[in-house]
């Protein structure tokens, strides 16, 4: 089936990262993001007391990229994350911390 939500805009650039669904209610969920080149994307995902509940990394090539989450795991309740793309040489990117939703 095809998502309703896409990273890359009406353009063909890439917008902001963000998770779907939120709330999250079936075993997986997903985060969307945009490559500026291929590298390594790392989520860190943290409970709200700051502590890492879930990791996820993956080489990717330029563009638009998703990366699924193991969501059935997960307590129900509210989840930071940060995504870094790493491309390599010391060049990397690293979001702002953004929430999500578990609700199962």
């Amino acid at each position: 089936y095809r998502y309703l939500f896409s990273p890359v805009a009406a353009n063909g650039s890439c917008g902001d990262d963000f998770f779907f669904p939120s709330p999250a209610t079936g075993a997986t969920g997903t985060f969307a993001y945009c490559m500026d080149l291929a590298g390594t994307a790392r989520v860190r995902i943290y409970n709200v007391i700051g502590d890492i509940v879930a990791k996820l990394e993956d080489a990717k090539p330029a563009g638009a990229q998703l990366s699924l989450l193991n969501t059935a795991r997960l307590a129900p309740g509210v989840y930071l994350y940060r995504l870094e793309k790493d491309y390599g040489g010391g060049n990397s990117v690293r979001s702002g911390v953004k929430k999500f939703v578990v609700r199962h």
